[in-house]
């Protein structure tokens, strides 16, 4: 190549949007940059002869070094898409994403003389397709909510009419028994009863649909010992014992905080086997990427091939049948939990009791 092949090919470089550079030598030295590099860089003419470790450090701490020397001894190309790469600007680090190839020049005889490196910022595109994906993420789970909130309002007629029935009756008979009594009052008790426990359903899915993250530290150490108060005398079933262990706070939402161990605490108490009193044991451990908080009972246990599906709307084990619920608990915790990118892990045994693990991940700014 004649040098004024040479310098119109740099000309037309200098002039392309695309960001170009080219290194030689396994100290991978900046033989060229364009301005479109030198701006992705975030440095100036400078670098210029410099080997990349010397002018970028941090290149090397973020695996590239490794990646160029390799395509410089091998003469393999290396191309990557929306890779994560740290940009410093003197005090400034940004964090970008890039499409990039590492493409070896090679003369006559296969030797790589060069590595021509061209790159891509795609961090606005995965931007986009991250709020796209979130959006459509937030719609399908507002959509199930309202579907299932709908359901509930819906399941709520049902007991109101029973209540008008049995007044109605009651009205039209003056002279009933006191057995009769009972019974039309039992009844519409009842009722009232299941309307309520629907009512508080509806609730809290309604709480779950607009959940956010929110940064508020919650002391769980005075809070559990409440739910747990709540769920004994809801249940009618004092625990035997009541195992505390350490209690780490949680950043959160305290209403939606509630929704899942009440939830969970109350399913405890729930299926207490009826000759039995509850032992229920709750812990927690931090680990590199959140919380995790345990709750173990002593309860019926869930059969080993049904464990997967109970988180499924509307779905009880087989084994539930004789206590009162809708199948819809669990549904709700773990959609909550999806919606902060938490998890909920379910260990148990028929007639062996269950182990909750609850993950809560930490807030991100």
């Amino acid at each position: 190549m004649t040098e004024n092949n040479a310098e119109f090919i740099l000309n037309i470089l200098n002039k392309s949007h695309l960001s170009t550079a080219i290194y030689q030598g396994e100290d991978l030295r900046i033989i060229y940059a364009n301005q479109a590099m030198m701006t992705l860089w975030c440095a100036n003419q400078t670098v210029i002869g410099k080997p990349l470790t010397v002018a970028f450090p941090h290149f090397q701490e973020e695996g590239f070094v490794r990646i160029l020397q390799n395509v410089w001894k091998t003469g393999t190309p290396y191309i990557a898409s929306n890779t994560v790469a740290h940009i410093v600007d003197g005090p400034l680090v940004y964090k970008r994403y890039f499409d990039f190839e590492y493409k070896p020049i090679c003369n006559d005889q296969e030797e790589v003389i060069a590595i021509l490196n061209t790159a891509v910022d795609v961090t606005r595109q995965k931007d986009a397709i991250k709020t796209i994906e979130e959006q459509k993420l937030k719609l399908s789970f507002n959509n199930e909510l309202e579907i299932i909130t709908h359901t509930l309002a819906h399941d709520a007629k049902n007991p109101i009419s029973i209540a008008r029935l049995a007044v109605s009756h009651l009205q039209q008979m003056q002279d009933l028994e006191n057995e009769n009594l009972k019974k039309w009052y039992g009844l519409i008790d009842d009722a009232i009863s299941s309307l309520n426990s629907i009512i508080d359903k509806t609730v809290q899915l309604s709480k779950a649909k607009s959940y956010e993250i929110a940064q508020n530290t919650i002391n769980m150490e005075v809070l559990l010992r409440k739910w747990i108060d709540e769920a004994s005398i809801l249940y009618n079933k004092p625990p035997e014992t009541v195992v505390m262990g350490q209690f780490l706070p949680l950043k959160g939402d305290v209403g939606a905080i509630y929704l899942i161990f009440s939830n969970i605490i109350g399913n405890a108490f729930k299926y207490t086997p009826k000759d039995s009193t509850a032992r229920i044991e709750i812990y927690s451990e931090t680990t590199s990427k959140g919380v995790v908080y345990y709750v173990k009972d002593n309860g019926i246990g869930i059969p080993t091939q049904e464990v997967n599906s109970i988180f499924l709307n509307f779905h009880r084990a087989s084994n539930s049948q004789d206590h009162y619920g809708k199948g819809n608990g669990l549904y709700i915790v773990k959609k909550i939990l999806d919606s902060i990118n938490g998890n909920i892990n379910i260990m148990s045994k028929l007639d062996n009791g269950t182990k909750v693990r609850l993950f809560f991940p930490y807030p991100t700014n």
